[in-house]
């Protein structure tokens, strides 16, 4: 072999090592807090939770689509205002991967059964159905930053602490390179009693509750507060109740459904 050709073929297979060298996977949330997500100032405390640092995300208990059904049931984006209840993520584009590479998506055991991940491709945004290793198209991380979305379906609970690993892996055919971010869902917060009120909201309960409603009217315009009566046709009778009877006196926007966690927690830090 002649020294030129040695040269060539020793130069051929260093640009190859330091092309599987070159690239690093990284997977970042808003670790500082600040509301955007960035590749170098949401690097340091990733892995780590604490009070201090570390992204939050959302029990999406809500009805962007005033159906009545708790956002978090579902394994859809409801539109652009459901989206806002989404945190972000994001897994840094690697252009020069060779085809036969994978990546792939995990969340940790303990926090699958009350978090819903999806991953943006074009204008949709798909479902993480397989939360153990959820394989991810190549071309999108070959492409551009691949973005991810997090909702829970749950506050935190004793048998949860609320928190999420969500850890990326990318296996090509010479290396594999993982790195995961630590999230945990916002806690329950109940509104001050003493924060000024903008609409408040009453239930017409016939027969029971006629001298509070016309009280409220009377209070509520004299505050300049706006006064929402809800009906009883809102609220039909219940299995064998009595007409007359709406089943109980309590309402809310949604109703909880199993899969959908509502329980009263201790109040305590995030």
């Amino acid at each position: 072999m002649s020294k030129r050709c040695f040269l060539l073929c020793f130069m051929v297979v260093l640009l190859a090592v330091q092309s599987n060298a070159s690239w690093k996977l990284l997977i970042v949330s808003d670790t500082n807090r600040d509301g955007k997500v960035s590749f170098t100032d949401d690097l340091e405390g990733r892995n780590t939770w604490t009070n201090q640092s570390g992204a939050v995300f959302m029990f999406n208990d809500d009805s962007d689509q005033n159906n009545g059904k708790q956002d978090c049931t579902d394994k859809t984006v409801n539109g652009p205002n459901d989206l806002l209840d989404l945190a972000p993520l994001f897994i840094q584009q690697v252009p020069q991967l060779e085809d036969n590479s994978r990546l792939f998506i995990l969340v940790s055991e303990s926090a699958r059964p009350y978090v819903n991940l999806f991953y943006k491709n074009g204008n949709d945004y798909v479902f993480v159905e397989n939360k153990v290793k959820q394989e991810i198209p190549l071309p999108l991380l070959k492409g551009g930053d691949v973005e991810l979305r997090i909702e829970a379906n749950s506050y935190a609970f004793p048998g949860w602490d609320g928190k999420a690993d969500i850890t990326a892996t990318l296996e090509a055919p010479d290396s594999t390179s993982t790195d995961s971010v630590q999230l945990k869902v916002a806690p329950f917060i109940m509104l001050s009693s003493v924060q000024k009120a903008k609409r408040i909201y009453v239930r017409d309960y016939p027969g029971h509750n006629e001298k509070l409603i016309q009280a409220m009217k009377e209070l509520t315009v004299q505050i300049g507060v706006e006064l929402k009566i809800i009906g009883p046709a809102a609220y039909p009778p219940l299995g064998n109740m009595a007409p007359g009877h709406y089943g109980g006196r309590v309402f809310s926007d949604t109703a909880p459904k199993p899969s959908c966690r509502a329980e009263s927690q201790p109040r305590q830090t995030p």
